[in-house]
Formats: C-alpha cells, sequence, structure tokens
C-alpha cells in the first residue's frame, strides 16, 4: 500500500511508474471485486434458495389445504383424495331430550400432522353424530386454518349424510384465549413439558385446566376430548355420568392405561415407601388420562383451592416437589396431580369410556408390569388413538386417502 501511495507522487514526472500504479490499482480492483464479488453472489444465492424454500413451503401448505377442501377426484404425487365411504346411521337409538356441550381443540400449523388431525377429526364427528340423536353444541378452539378447515368438514358431511345434522358451533379463538391464560399456562409448560418446541410445549395442551374461564358462564357442564378417537356408543350414556358427581367432584377422567406415571413417580415412591402412587389399579393410584375428560364447570368456578393452583405458580411448583414430579404430557400431568393429592375432586371414569391403543411403553422397559395398567374389559366405547397409533376397527374409515 505504501509503494502504491509514493507511486501517486511521482505519476506526473514518472511515467513508467505511473504505468506500474495503473496496473497494481486494476490489479487490487480486480482482486476486491472477486473477493467481495463471491460473498455478494453467494448472500444472494443463499437469499434466492431462502426465498424458493419459503414460497415452496407456503405452496404446500396452500395446495395442502385447496386439495383436502377440494374434494379431488384423482390423485397425483403430493396430492390428496378426499372421499366419503357409505356410512349409515345407528340402528336402535334412543330418543334424547338433553343439549350436550362438547369442547375440542382443532388447531392446524404443523403440515406434518395436519393430515392425520383432519382425518381424525372426520373419524370422531362421523362416529359421534351417527350414534346419538341428542342436540349438540361444540365449542371449538381453533386457529383461522382449523376454522376454515371445520367448516368445510361440516359443510361436507351435511352434503354427503343425511343423518348428519347441522350441530351448533361455537368457534373459539385460539390465539386470543392462549394470549388471555398465560398465567397459568406458562409455569404448567415449565411443569408438564420435557423442552421447549415439543409437541406439548404448544398453549393448546395447556388451556383446558381454566375452561370454566374460558367458556361462557352459563355453560355448567361440558364433555372435553382428543380428536384421535372413535365413538362407538350413544355419547348421552357418557353425558349421563354426570350424574354421580358429588358436590366435591370437579371432573371425571379414566386411568391412564399405560405405567406412564409409574416411571415418573419412581423418585416419589423410593422417598416413601408404602405410597400408592403410580402404582396399578386395583389399589394403586397410576394417574389419568387426558383424551375424555367431563367437567363440572360450576364447581370449578366455586372451588377456591382448584383456582389458586392457577393464579399462584408457586402453589402448582409447591404440589410438583412434594411428589418430585416432572411431566412431558400437558394438562394431563396436571390432572394427575390433584388426583394424587385431591382425590376427592375426581371421578374415575370407566376405562371402557376411554379404551388407549397406545403400547409405548410396553416396548421400552416396562412389558412385565404393562399388563397390569392396561387391563380393560370389553365393551368398549371409546377407542383413543393416542401417541399416534392407528385404531383398526371397522368404523375406522379412511376419509383423506393418498
Amino acid at each position: 500500500m505504501e509503494n502504491v501511495l509514493r507511486s501517486r507522487k511521482k505519476i506526473s514526472t514518472t511515467p513508467n511508474i505511473n504505468n506500474n500504479v495503473k496496473k497494481a490499482t486494476l490489479n487490487m480492483r480486480g482482486l476486491m471485486k472477486r473477493r467481495f464479488g463471491w460473498k455478494i453472489l453467494m448472500y444472494f444465492a443463499f437469499m434466492i434458495v431462502a426465498l424458493s424454500l419459503f414460497y415452496y413451503e407456503s405452496g404446500k401448505i396452500d395446495n395442502f389445504r385447496i386439495n383436502v377442501i377440494s374434494k379431488l377426484s384423482t390423485s397425483s404425487k403430493g396430492r390428496i383424495n378426499y372421499q366419503f365411504p357409505h356410512i349409515e346411521k345407528s340402528d336402535d337409538i334412543q330418543a334424547c331430550s338433553h343439549e350436550i356441550n362438547l369442547y375440542i381443540q382443532f388447531v392446524l400449523d404443523d403440515i406434518k400432522n395436519d393430515e392425520k388431525h383432519i382425518n381424525d377429526f372426520h373419524n370422531m364427528i362421523c362416529s359421534l353424530l351417527k350414534n346419538t340423536e341428542c342436540k349438540l353444541k361444540f365449542f371449538i378452539l381453533a386457529n383461522t386454518e382449523g376454522t376454515k378447515m371445520m367448516k368445510e368438514i361440516v359443510s361436507n358431511f351435511e352434503k354427503n349424510y343425511k343423518w348428519f345434522g347441522s350441530p351448533s358451533i361455537v368457534f373459539l379463538d385460539y390465539y386470543r384465549i392462549g394470549r388471555s391464560v398465560v398465567n397459568y399456562t406458562k409455569p404448567m409448560k415449565e411443569l408438564f413439558t420435557t423442552a421447549i418446541n415439543t409437541y406439548y410445549s404448544k398453549s393448546l395442551f395447556h388451556l383446558v385446566p381454566g375452561l370454566h374461564r374460558i367458556l361462557p358462564v352459563t355453560v355448567d357442564k361440558v364433555i372435553a376430548f382428543d380428536i384421535d378417537i372413535l365413538i362407538l356408543d350413544d355419547i348421552q350414556n357418557l353425558w349421563d355420568y354426570f350424574g354421580n358427581f358429588s358436590n366435591d367432584h370437579l371432573m371425571a377422567l379414566a386411568n391412564e392405561q399405560q405405567p406412564v406415571y409409574y416411571h415418573l413417580t419412581n423418585t416419589y415412591r423410593e422417598e416413601s415407601f408404602d405410597t400408592i402412587v403410580g402404582k396399578p389399579k386395583p389399589h394403586g393410584k397410576p394417574g389419568l388420562n387426558g383424551g375424555v375428560k367431563l367437567f363440572n364447570l360450576e364447581s370449578m368456578r366455586t372451588n377456591k383451592v382448584y383456582n389458586s393452583l392457577l393464579d399462584d405458580p408457586s402453589k402448582l411448583v409447591n404440589l410438583a416437589d412434594k411428589y418430585s414430579f416432572r411431566g412431558h404430557l400437558g394438562d394431563q400431568d396436571f390432572y394427575t396431580l390433584l388426583s394424587f393429592e385431591y382425590p376427592e375432586w375426581v371421578l374415575e371414569l370407566p376405562c371402557s369410556w376411554n379404551r388407549q391403543l397406545c403400547q409405548w411403553w410396553k416396548e421400552y422397559g416396562y412389558r412385565d408390569v404393562f399388563e397390569l395398567y392396561s387391563n380393560c374389559k370389553e365393551p368398549y366405547f371409546i377407542l383413543h388413538g393416542n401417541c399416534k397409533t392407528k385404531i383398526n376397527h371397522t368404523e375406522f374409515h379412511d376419509f383423506l386417502v393418498k
């Protein structure tokens, strides 16, 4: 660089040096162009790839929604056939004068899982409506995509099945409600999720304990269930279990049918040798499964201790610490803790109303005790395909076929 500067001083008197300087300057400019040119090219290449991926993924999502909603008649790679098998209304359904409140969550935000969610919802609502004459009122928590898809599904069912009827639907804004209940969902995420960005880390899986605050005060009872279920009996027979609630009961759930809480309470049992926490029935407390839930919302609104667990995170943390408990299954872990500490709040729902099909824990370390938890005799009224288990039943249909 010093040579270049000296050369510039002698440009007027030294033609040869002047030429050398010009050459050096041009070489330097060329070198800089090459260096910065590669960087600029790499930057633009990166931006082009990123934008391409963005629009590709956006296009995939848009095409996915359109393909599902449009009921395509032909199949091609990456597309989905949307079909309606022949399904009849069940025979010998009893008359019903009830209006039954149902709560469902239908949030579409993951292209990898949305196809399964949509097919599961088709089967759930089809099996529900074909087996009852009751008037149903749905409260559906959904995002924009979920709401659009839900309306299309209901519309298509009404067109294809005369027996489907026109259920009453109230849509609840997932994002607005999610923001309004962060005071209790945030501490629950920390206690009942293994890591950030895992499946159960979404607010979706921690909202329901505050359902008595989310739904209108005029709603005093509700059945809340996952969509990965098949309903094989009249839903009014499940609704009738509210007649078994005492003044203390806040909810009714079936026991967990895998040794998941036997595993999660191991530390506590080592410290408390005589405890029945985590042990199987008939004498143990195996924990609860959140696939099917009956809530007495009126009692939940007036129970001060229950509400304090939502309003004061330290109380919930203390309760979890008492049982050396950290979970990974969202609000199901919360109900399980309640069953340990406040068993008078929880009515045990028969296993036949939530027959869980997942056998993950049988394959991963607990084969010797699995049947002690999984034992549930037929008939089954609700089949629950938890942990993405396929429901192998004649009433289960592939509404979406690749």
